[in-house]
């Protein structure tokens, strides 16, 4: 209570006090709080990211979300390997929410956390202020949320990038990914490259390509599928080719044609 008027009244002198080394550490992280939203205390925030402190942290965080002002943002990327998981977590809301792109960077090796929960945090973040260079990291992540990031990352290059790995050769399941992601942004003009995919044998870069006809196709693509189909009767994705073409005539606005 008090903390709060004292926020109001701008009694910084107070906080300085509070902020003493002989007071527990909840007191000190509020008036941390209070110097940082009153005059910036660059130096203390440093001093607090670096201390190893998770109260003094948190409250660096805090400030960030209550003002979000680029120097602490700054200040908080660059400690962000070094927090503690709990904080690593709030840091990265803060970063997604500045929609800067240079943050990116300091986010991507979290994606080789060995904690999933941190690494689909990571992809979160990175699907809203990701740059083209985290394309690779994030198809690698293994994240539950790739497709999604990858299919929202409005960034320039991103499709090329997208482009590249679905046609680099190796990792089948690396490149379904990339594939799906490019027909969740909606690249109806890949549709040709989306039934080569389709065409080839190895399964999940098959069964992606089969999806992302459906995603971008439409009528138009519908006697093209079926002769695929055709021609890989006795394949294990023939029935997904056919589930595919039914999909298709289900969303067809022409259903009598």
């Amino acid at each position: 209570i008090l903390t709060a008027a004292l926020f109001e009244t701008n009694h910084s002198n107070v906080f300085k006090i509070l902020y003493s080394e002989q007071e527990p550490d909840t007191v000190r992280a509020a008036a941390l709080l209070g110097l940082i939203l009153n005059d910036g205390s660059e130096k203390l925030v440093a001093e607090a990211l670096a201390s190893g402190n998770p109260a003094l942290q948190a409250a660096v965080i805090e400030a960030a979300l209550q003002r979000p002002a680029p120097s602490l943002c700054d200040k908080l990327a660059a400690h962000l390997a070094s927090l503690p998981p709990h904080l690593q977590f709030r840091t990265m809301a803060v970063l997604k929410a500045s929609r800067n792109r240079a943050y990116a960077k300091p986010i991507e090796p979290l994606l080789k956390s060995p904690d999933a929960e941190r690494i689909n945090a990571a992809v979160e973040a990175l699907a809203w202020i990701g740059t083209a260079q985290s394309v690779p990291a994030i198809l690698d992540s293994g994240s539950d949320q790739t497709r999604r990031a990858l299919g929202m990352l409005n960034a320039d290059g991103v499709d090329t990038v997208l482009e590249q790995e679905a046609a680099k050769k190796g990792n089948d399941t690396r490149r379904a990914l990339a594939i799906d992601a490019l027909a969740l942004r909606g690249r109806r003009d890949l549709i040709q490259t989306f039934f080569s995919y389709a065409a080839e044998s190895a399964d999940p870069v098959a069964r992606a390509g089969i999806s992302a006809i459906v995603t971008t196709g439409d009528l138009s693509n519908l006697e093209q599928l079926i002769k695929l189909m055709s021609q890989r009767e006795a394949s294990p994705i023939a029935h997904e080719m056919l589930k595919a073409i039914i999909e298709i005539m289900r969303n067809a606005p022409e259903q009598g044609k």
